[in-house]
């Protein structure tokens, strides 16, 4: 089953979503889940400020999705970018946790749009500690699912001992015009 709001490009919207999504699971009697939120425009945006070489850009999107680190490392060895640019994009799979997340990613964001994301993620966070659910949530910066269509903030719920996700969503604005009706929506 799936919830959508469309119209609506405000932090209180995605947070809806993902209370939404905390009190589903809460009502089904689970204990022991985790929401992870993720800003899927932090990455896009280190990506694109990081001039990094087209053939590069693949290999290094599948080793943050599998929060791998060495592998993200080693082929930033020698790609031709600045080195705050290497560091920013080596940091993202280690970008896992509480709100202090949010602090370590203020050093790897390359410009204003990045830093724009993690202001969007924080409005969320405050929305959600007045719904009272700020005890289910993770922050994960590398989770990149959901690239070619997401635009913002996303989720993904997951039980312990259980490798996939039990719910997802997020934010996907440019989602609805390729069905010819342009407009922000969350779901």
């Amino acid at each position: 089953a799936g919830v959508e709001l469309i119209g609506l490009d405000s932090p209180e919207a995605d947070a809806e979503m993902v209370a939404m999504a905390v009190e589903v699971l809460q009502g089904l009697g689970l204990e022991g889940f985790k929401v992870d939120i993720g800003q899927i425009d932090f990455f896009r945006s280190i990506m694109e400020q990081s001039g990094l070489a087209a053939p590069l850009k693949r290999p290094i999107q599948e080793a943050v999705a599998k929060k791998d680190a060495s592998a993200v490392r080693a082929i930033l060895e020698n790609a031709a970018i600045s080195d705050s640019a290497k560091e920013a994009i080596a940091a993202i799979p280690r970008l896992f946790g509480g709100r202090e997340v949010l602090t370590e990613a203020r050093h790897a964001a390359l410009g204003d749009r990045a830093a724009r994301a993690l202001d969007n993620i924080a409005q969320v966070l405050d929305i959600l500690d007045i719904y009272g659910v700020a005890d289910y949530l993770t922050i994960d910066l590398g989770e990149i699912r959901g690239l070619d269509y997401h635009s913002g903030l996303t989720f993904e719920g997951f039980m312990a001992g259980l490798g996939e996700p039990v719910c997802s969503g997020g934010r996907y604005d440019g989602l609805t015009a390729r069905y010819g009706f342009p407009a922000p929506a969350t779901g």
